[in-house]
């Protein structure tokens, strides 16, 4: 199981719970990138592959509370990606496999 698959908390600038975790991870299809915003937000998502090219880019308004995003991961070729959060307040990091 890889340390991304679970649920990881980082503190945004006010001390307010940010969650963030892939589901499934490791995944032979799509993926669900499912967080929690303590206060309503823009959030960019970015993929990256293994040689650090960007592969997919998300950019978009999410209110307060539980969200979820569709990554097309069963579109990429099998292989270890890096994904980025960030918002306004907060940021978070890690990985995804594909297999």
């Amino acid at each position: 199981m890889l340390e991304s698959n679970l649920a990881e908390a980082r503190l945004n600038l006010e001390g307010q719970p940010f969650s963030v975790r892939l589901e499934p991870n490791p995944t032979r299809s799509g993926t669900w990138l499912i967080f929690s915003l303590p206060e309503a937000d823009s959030v960019e998502t970015r993929v990256y592959n293994s040689v650090g090219q960007l592969v997919w880019l998300h950019r978009g308004y999410f209110g307060a509370g539980s969200c979820r995003l569709a990554l097309p991961s069963g579109e990429w070729a099998q292989g270890l990606y890096a994904v980025e959060v960030r918002g306004t307040r907060h940021s978070w990091s890690g990985k995804l496999m594909r297999e």
